[in-house]
Protein backbone atom coordinates (compact mmCIF):
# COMPACT_ATOMS: atom_id res chain seq x y z
CA UNK A 1 0.00 0.00 0.00
CA UNK A 2 1.64 3.20 -0.71
CA UNK A 3 -0.32 5.39 1.49
CA UNK A 4 1.42 4.06 4.53
CA UNK A 5 4.46 4.24 6.32
CA UNK A 6 6.86 1.01 8.13
CA UNK A 7 4.46 1.58 11.03
CA UNK A 8 1.39 0.73 9.06
CA UNK A 9 -0.13 4.72 9.40
CA UNK A 10 -1.12 6.93 6.47
CA UNK A 11 1.17 10.05 7.63
CA UNK A 12 -0.90 12.53 5.59
CA UNK A 13 -3.66 11.84 8.41
CA UNK A 14 -1.52 12.60 11.37
CA UNK A 15 -0.15 16.19 11.38
CA UNK A 16 -2.66 17.01 13.42
CA UNK A 17 -1.30 14.97 16.30
CA UNK A 18 1.30 13.29 15.05
CA UNK A 19 3.23 10.72 17.28
CA UNK A 20 7.06 11.42 17.72
CA UNK A 21 7.74 7.55 17.69
CA UNK A 22 5.43 6.83 15.02
CA UNK A 23 5.49 9.71 12.84
CA UNK A 24 9.35 11.05 12.75
CA UNK A 25 8.57 12.54 9.72
CA UNK A 26 5.58 14.53 10.23
CA UNK A 27 7.07 16.23 13.40
CA UNK A 28 10.52 17.15 11.98
CA UNK A 29 8.11 18.46 9.04
CA UNK A 30 5.93 20.40 11.60
CA UNK A 31 9.37 21.51 13.52
CA UNK A 32 10.93 23.07 10.36
CA UNK A 33 7.96 25.43 9.40
CA UNK A 34 7.78 26.12 13.22
CA UNK A 35 11.27 26.74 13.76
CA UNK A 36 11.18 29.16 10.02
CA UNK A 37 7.87 30.96 11.40
CA UNK A 38 8.59 31.83 15.01
CA UNK A 39 5.20 34.48 14.51
CA UNK A 40 2.08 32.50 12.83
CA UNK A 41 0.39 35.97 12.45
CA UNK A 42 2.80 37.72 9.94
CA UNK A 43 0.55 37.00 6.80
CA UNK A 44 4.11 37.43 4.41
CA UNK A 45 6.67 35.01 5.79
CA UNK A 46 9.92 33.10 5.22
CA UNK A 47 8.33 30.24 3.92
CA UNK A 48 6.87 30.89 0.25
CA UNK A 49 4.84 27.69 0.18
CA UNK A 50 4.28 24.02 1.17
CA UNK A 51 3.94 21.80 -2.20
CA UNK A 52 2.88 17.96 -1.01
CA UNK A 53 3.11 15.70 -4.11
CA UNK A 54 0.54 13.10 -4.60
CA UNK A 55 -0.87 10.72 -7.03
CA UNK A 56 -4.31 11.18 -7.99
CA UNK A 57 -6.46 7.68 -8.77
CA UNK A 58 -9.42 9.13 -10.26
CA UNK A 59 -9.41 12.77 -11.94
CA UNK A 60 -6.94 13.25 -15.06
CA UNK A 61 -4.27 15.63 -15.40
CA UNK A 62 -2.28 17.74 -13.09
CA UNK A 63 -4.05 20.28 -10.27
CA UNK A 64 -3.97 21.18 -6.54
CA UNK A 65 -6.14 21.35 -3.81
CA UNK A 66 -5.70 24.55 -1.69
CA UNK A 67 -6.56 26.26 1.13
CA UNK A 68 -10.34 27.58 1.90
CA UNK A 69 -11.42 31.34 1.92
CA UNK A 70 -14.17 33.27 0.87
CA UNK A 71 -14.28 34.39 -2.78
CA UNK A 72 -14.72 37.98 -1.63
CA UNK A 73 -11.92 37.84 0.67
CA UNK A 74 -8.13 39.27 -0.91
CA UNK A 75 -6.28 36.29 0.45
CA UNK A 76 -8.40 34.13 -2.00
CA UNK A 77 -7.60 36.37 -4.85
CA UNK A 78 -3.41 36.02 -3.67
CA UNK A 79 -3.71 32.24 -3.13
CA UNK A 80 -5.02 30.95 -6.09
CA UNK A 81 -1.90 33.01 -8.20
CA UNK A 82 0.29 29.92 -8.02
CA UNK A 83 -2.57 27.40 -9.36
CA UNK A 84 -3.45 29.59 -12.24
CA UNK A 85 0.11 30.70 -13.25
CA UNK A 86 1.01 26.89 -13.53
CA UNK A 87 -2.22 25.94 -15.39
CA UNK A 88 -0.47 28.47 -18.01
CA UNK A 89 2.38 26.95 -18.26
CA UNK A 90 1.21 23.67 -19.49
CA UNK A 91 -1.89 21.40 -20.74
CA UNK A 92 -1.07 18.86 -18.37
CA UNK A 93 -1.79 21.32 -15.30
CA UNK A 94 -5.83 21.67 -14.99
CA UNK A 95 -6.65 25.07 -12.98
CA UNK A 96 -10.66 24.12 -13.30
CA UNK A 97 -9.73 21.12 -12.00
CA UNK A 98 -8.26 22.64 -8.25
CA UNK A 99 -10.25 22.63 -5.50
CA UNK A 100 -10.18 25.35 -2.60
CA UNK A 101 -12.39 23.98 -0.10
CA UNK A 102 -11.63 21.75 2.91
CA UNK A 103 -13.56 18.63 3.60
CA UNK A 104 -13.79 17.37 6.56
CA UNK A 105 -12.24 13.84 6.03
CA UNK A 106 -8.72 16.25 4.81
CA UNK A 107 -9.18 17.73 7.99
CA UNK A 108 -6.27 15.74 9.24
CA UNK A 109 -3.72 16.36 5.96
CA UNK A 110 -0.34 17.99 6.20
CA UNK A 111 -1.77 21.04 3.66
CA UNK A 112 -5.12 21.84 5.98
CA UNK A 113 -3.05 21.49 9.70
CA UNK A 114 0.05 23.06 8.16
CA UNK A 115 -2.79 26.48 6.22
CA UNK A 116 -4.47 26.65 10.13
CA UNK A 117 -1.38 26.03 12.60
CA UNK A 118 1.22 28.21 10.83
CA UNK A 119 -0.76 30.62 8.53
CA UNK A 120 0.78 29.65 5.58
CA UNK A 121 -0.81 30.79 2.70
CA UNK A 122 0.10 28.87 -0.19
CA UNK A 123 -0.81 25.33 1.49
CA UNK A 124 -0.73 23.09 -1.44
CA UNK A 125 -1.44 19.55 -2.14
CA UNK A 126 -0.53 18.53 -5.58
CA UNK A 127 -2.09 15.84 -7.50
CA UNK A 128 -0.80 13.87 -10.76
CA UNK A 129 -3.03 11.78 -12.06
CA UNK A 130 -2.71 7.28 -12.49
CA UNK A 131 -4.98 8.15 -15.41
CA UNK A 132 -2.73 10.66 -17.49
CA UNK A 133 -3.84 14.38 -18.25
CA UNK A 134 -5.70 15.69 -21.50
CA UNK A 135 -3.59 17.30 -24.12
CA UNK A 136 -4.69 19.98 -26.69
CA UNK A 137 -6.77 17.85 -28.63
CA UNK A 138 -8.37 16.26 -25.76
CA UNK A 139 -6.73 12.93 -26.40
CA UNK A 140 -5.88 11.30 -23.18
CA UNK A 141 -2.22 11.16 -22.85
CA UNK A 142 -0.21 8.76 -20.33
CA UNK A 143 2.08 10.02 -17.98
CA UNK A 144 6.10 9.72 -18.68
CA UNK A 145 8.67 10.42 -16.41
CA UNK A 146 9.86 13.00 -18.49
CA UNK A 147 6.57 15.09 -17.91
CA UNK A 148 6.99 14.90 -13.98
CA UNK A 149 10.35 16.60 -15.03
CA UNK A 150 8.53 19.00 -16.47
CA UNK A 151 6.51 19.52 -13.65
CA UNK A 152 9.05 19.84 -11.22
CA UNK A 153 10.21 22.65 -13.47
CA UNK A 154 7.12 24.64 -14.00
CA UNK A 155 6.94 24.58 -10.48
CA UNK A 156 10.47 26.20 -9.65
CA UNK A 157 9.42 29.04 -12.69
CA UNK A 158 6.01 29.86 -11.17
CA UNK A 159 7.99 29.82 -7.39
CA UNK A 160 9.98 32.17 -9.31
CA UNK A 161 7.19 34.49 -11.12
CA UNK A 162 5.51 34.70 -7.70
CA UNK A 163 8.37 35.97 -6.04
CA UNK A 164 8.83 38.63 -8.48
CA UNK A 165 4.85 39.58 -8.46
CA UNK A 166 5.11 39.47 -4.46
CA UNK A 167 8.35 42.02 -4.69
CA UNK A 168 6.30 44.12 -7.17
CA UNK A 169 3.72 44.39 -5.29
CA UNK A 170 5.21 45.59 -2.31
CA UNK A 171 7.22 48.33 -3.94
CA UNK A 172 4.14 49.42 -5.56
CA UNK A 173 2.50 49.47 -2.05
Amino acid sequence: NYRVSMSGNDLNRRYQSPHPKLHPIVCAVKKLIKDEKPDMFVEENQILAFIDKHGHSRNKNVFMYGPQFPIHDARYLKMIVMPKLMSESTEMFRFFSCKFRIQKSKEKTARVVLWREFNLMNCFTLEASFQGFFDHTRQTRDFVHHHFFQIGEIMGVTLFEYVIMREEDERVS
